[in-house]
């Protein structure tokens, strides 16, 4: 009966039955060899002490999700699960801009819009060009040029640098001063953000 209780308290606890039996060797005497008595003593006890401080994690894990229940629903955060999500890389944008362009201002609003959809930090720098040389340099084909991850993903075969206002197909026909939201969600998951809507 003890050899019993032993093996079912032994399971409760996440050995198996390899492991059991392992054990039961070791408590009827093990091998006659010493040495390696010890030395499979010694692995057991690695096992365990992995095994605990697994479970330490783990209770420090659960402890930090029932302090975080009283959050908004927005604000909770489960470690043992967020950890393993994908996580959302830093948006690093610029925009290449003449002094004063008007169309900065709604460029942003609409990046503003088009990452709503998804918690994404987002940090956008302006950088503001003069010079035909200083546009060349940059990848400035027109005021505003946005950059993703320093990569220009409206470029197109035949733009030029320039210091002129740059023009973007609107939607449902015609040009706008700056991508519109749709274009600008689109260009942004080719670029490996995830802002699909979900249906």
């Amino acid at each position: 009966m003890a050899a019993v209780r032993f093996i079912k308290r032994a399971q409760k606890h996440g050995f198996n039955l390899d492991e059991i039996e392992e054990l039961l060797h070791l408590a009827g005497g093990g091998p006659d060899d010493c040495e390696a008595a010890r030395q499979l003593a010694q692995l057991k006890m690695a096992h365990l002490a992995d095994r605990m401080a697994d479970l330490e994690r783990m209770r420090g894990s659960l402890a930090e999700l029932i302090a975080s229940c009283d959050l908004d629903p927005t604000d909770r955060y489960c470690p043992m699960i967020q950890p393993c999500m994908p996580r959302e890389k830093p948006m690093k944008l610029e925009i290449l801009q003449l002094p004063n362009c008007p169309n900065v201002a709604l460029l942003e609003r609409r990046i503003a819009e088009a990452v709503a959809v998804k918690h994404i930090d987002v940090a956008i720098k302006r950088r503001v060009l003069t010079n035909r040389d200083a546009a060349t340099a940059a990848g400035m084909t027109g005021s505003p040029t946005l950059l993703v991850d320093g990569e220009d993903p409206f470029a197109e075969s035949g733009l030029v640098p320039s210091l002129s206002c740059r023009l973007y197909p609107a939607d449902g026909g015609g040009v706008d001063g700056a991508p519109s939201v749709t274009a600008l969600r689109a260009a942004l998951n080719q670029c490996g953000y995830d802002l699909k809507l979900r249906t």
